[in-house]
């Protein structure tokens, strides 16, 4: 037909699709049974279902079996028959000196224990004094350290409750007993924390969603949804979680459970936060109820579907990583979110149709407080020119790349001890310790030696002075000290060396906390030199060495980490590409997007670099920050950009891209802003907990997700729509102009009718 302008199948009227209205009508036509149904399931999780719980194994929660530091431990005990390593003390000590009495109590208590043959509380006990073996301590005749060496036997939990029974046996007053630390106190302090805090960060985090949701919408109603369907999902969460835990053997370390409350929380208030804000400008519209709850989820519901799948398959990334610490993170909160989306899609929808206008408060004159303000009309009016949006762009991507920098500066360790508030027991001895001797004191490294042949005392003894003068390195216990350890506690030489020469161990005693970032670079550094200080004291080139202690443990699941890291980032990017790919049916607009959200990730970690090491002086932050904080942003920056972009991709259904623009982004930046503050005050919860790692973990995904709502969503992925324009939707159709509609489609004045086309 060649006088007419080519005719194509008009857009459809209605944004959304068929199936997704289809479902739609079906939620709110079953509104009653559905909200009916989830009550009654959550009842029958509860009285059915196993709650679950938490455990924690000390570095087995952080570390595997194969850590090469745990085998230099067991050959060392196999080739001594005594181990030199422990982690647990008791720390005694007095600024003022300590009394005779009381080393006389510390070595009449180890005598006894071994006189028991390890019949009582702990297996063996060895007490060191300040004032010997190591010479070069600050306040000598301040301190004594008793190592504790618990029964092999023994769990985690009766470890420490035998060093304490130990600890009980002395007069406190009398013997200037400080109390009990070390790397498994400390771990054991730490899940008490953790279980005390737990209410406080419940009601705290539900509180400040819930506040959040009333100011929001001005209603009662919303808060009120939001506490149901918040309350479906944690009851939900804990309990298929405990069903796995129980079937499986799936143990959930004590640090993941406050990260999936505070999750679980925040994520629902996410999708509420989206529901209402469409069925608010539904109603502002004059549609009845039913109607506006019908056109919101089928609007909504599609787009939250496929948000909630991406954040569970970026968090189900860290299944990668060989971290316990790390992968563990991976099905807890795949769960947590799974069961989160599928409460959300169904409940809010169900609830929206039964409580209609008493779920938002329109405002009294038209627009208003329905997202759709003056202020975001003009601003996406304004990014939909293409100059002021480049400048935007630029803007945002050089003020977001200088945030990342000090990321380049990012030191990582496991601070058991420094975690904890200095008022604890655990901390007040680890202090009294590093006073008497050093910070590394509570948790000593082991190095084993075997020379390929026998070595002497001179050349053992030359080791002993080269160690003694590496960096960071305080004292060492070592063949030099055999004499006056053995005179001290009445055993038979051969604690720190065999008597044919074939092996030698040491003990090293750092000046920094032992799982802090400092002494870890300090050991990696030590163990690059080790090869030539072995030449230098005389010992055989074939001399083989190892390290062992919770300081070379640490350092292995730290390199460790690092590979895990680039895995873990290269697969959750992947992945949220490819589904960002295959929803908006686009290849450039995912690739910019999902360049936001790195960006925004970026800018994250190197302000949590600079408060934490810069500002606050720390020496690093927790080795599992950087990965658990940047893959959990890079899958809700990815929930975001569904939401935002996938509503203009609706919208351009049957509009122009700059129409679609204005039209989807001010309500949904609206709901974005909403949501990302509630899910951030959600998380920023976390920082109640009183532990470091988690102060870190919740600056690091509040200033996150403050950043993505309010920042990247807001401006820069709008002007990077503006700037890329049609092409933002390409290899795909879904941004070409919309035809005209049939009618107006007549002959055009330059071009010859059909009729006189065909005569």
């Amino acid at each position: 037909m060649i006088g007419l302008r080519r005719r194509r199948a008009p857009r459809p009227e209605r944004p959304w699709s068929r199936p997704a209205g289809l479902a739609a009508a079906l939620l709110v036509a079953a509104r009653w049974p559905v909200l009916v149904g989830w009550v009654l399931l959550a009842v029958v999780a509860v009285v059915s279902l196993p709650v679950v719980s938490a455990e924690s194994g000390e570095l087995g929660d952080v570390t595997t079996t194969d850590n090469p530091a745990l085998a230099v431990e067991a050959r060392s005990v196999r080739e001594f028959g005594f181990p030199l390593l422990t982690r647990t003390i008791m720390v005694q000590h007095d600024p003022a000196g300590l009394p005779d009495a009381a080393l006389r109590s510390a070595v009449d208590h180890a005598e006894a224990v071994a006189r028991d043959n390890g019949q009582g509380p702990v297996a063996a006990a060895l007490p060191v004094p300040n004032d010997r073996p190591l010479p070069a301590v600050p306040n000598p005749g301040t301190t004594i350290v008793t190592y504790l060496y618990p029964h092999p036997d023994q769990d985690f939990a009766a470890a420490e409750a035998g060093a304490r029974q130990y600890a009980a046996g002395f007069d406190e007053a009398r013997d200037k007993v400080v109390g009990v630390t070390g790397t498994l106190p400390a771990r054991a302090e730490q899940v008490r924390t953790l279980d005390a805090s737990l209410r406080l960060l419940e009601v705290a985090s539900l509180g400040a969603v819930l506040l959040i949701m009333a100011l929001a919408f001005r209603s009662l109603a919303a808060p009120l949804l939001t506490l149901v369907t918040g309350g479906l999902s944690f009851v939900l969460v804990t309990r298929v979680a405990g069903l796995i835990s129980a079937r499986e053997g799936w143990n959930i370390p004590a640090d993941l459970e406050p990260v999936m409350v505070a999750l679980t929380f925040g994520i629902t208030t996410d999708y509420v936060a989206y529901f209402l804000s469409g069925m608010r400008a539904e109603l502002a519209q004059g549609r009845d109820r039913l109607e506006a709850a019908r056109r919101t989820t089928a609007t909504f519901a599609p787009i939250v579907l496929v948000a909630g799948v991406t954040i569970v398959a970026g968090v189900s990334a860290l299944l990668v990583a060989r971290s316990p610490a790390i992968r563990a993170f991976g099905p807890a909160l795949a769960v947590a979110v799974l069961i989160s989306v599928v409460v959300a899609v169904t409940v809010i929808p169900a609830a929206m149709a039964v409580l209609g206008p008493r779920v938002v408060r329109l405002p009294r004159s038209g627009g208003g407080r329905t997202g759709d303000t003056p202020a975001r009309r003009a601003l996406v009016r304004a990014l939909g020119w293409r100059l002021p949006a480049l400048l935007v762009a630029a803007a945002c991507v050089v003020g977001l790349g200088t945030l990342a920098l000090p990321v380049r500066e990012l030191h990582v360790g496991l601070p058991f001890i420094a975690s904890l508030p200095a008022d604890r027991e655990v901390s007040r001895a680890a202090d009294a310790a590093d006073d008497g001797f050093a910070a590394g004191i509570v948790a000593p490294t082991l190095l084993e030696i075997r020379p390929g042949a026998k070595a002497s005392t001179a050349e053992l003894g030359r080791l002993e002075d080269l160690l003694a003068d590496q960096p960071h390195v305080a004292g060492v216990l070592g063949p030099r000290t055999e004499l006056a350890l053995s005179e001290l506690t009445g055993r038979e030489p051969g604690v720190f060396a065999r008597p044919d020469g074939s092996a030698a161990r040491y003990l090293i005693v750092l000046d920094a906390d032992p799982l802090d970032a400092t002494a870890v670079g300090a050991l990696e550094t030590l163990d690059d030199r080790l090869p030539g200080l072995l030449r230098q004291a005389g010992l055989a080139a074939s001399t083989e060495h190892g390290f062992g202690g919770d300081t070379a443990a640490v350092a292995a699941v730290i390199t460790q980490s690092r590979r895990d890291l680039l895995a873990v980032l290269a697969i959750a990017l992947l992945i949220n590409l490819l589904i960002m790919m295959v929803f908006l049916r686009a290849i450039v607009a995912p690739v910019f997007l999902l360049g936001c959200t790195i960006l925004s990730a970026g800018a994250t970690l190197g302000l949590t670099t600079w408060v934490f090491q810069g500002e606050l002086g720390h020496p690093g932050v927790t080795f599992f920050i950087p990965l658990a904080a940047g893959v959990l942003l890079l899958a809700l920056g990815s929930d975001y950009n569904l939401f935002a972009v996938g509503h203009v991709w609706q919208e351009a259904r049957r509009r122009r891209l700059p129409e679609a623009m204005q039209s989807a982004l001010p309500r949904s930046s609206s709901a974005i802003t909403i949501a990302g503050v509630a899910l951030a005050a959600s998380l920023g919860t976390l920082a109640l907990v009183p532990l470091r790692q988690f102060r870190e973990l919740a600056f690091a995904l509040t200033v996150g997700i403050l950043i993505d709502a309010l920042l990247v969503r807001t401006l820069l992925a709008p002007a990077l729509l503006t700037v890329f324009g049609r092409a933002s939707g390409w290899p795909g159709h879904r941004l070409d102009p919309p035809p005209p509609p049939p009618e107006t489609a007549e002959p055009r004045d330059d071009e010859p009718s059909e009729v006189a086309a065909r005569s």
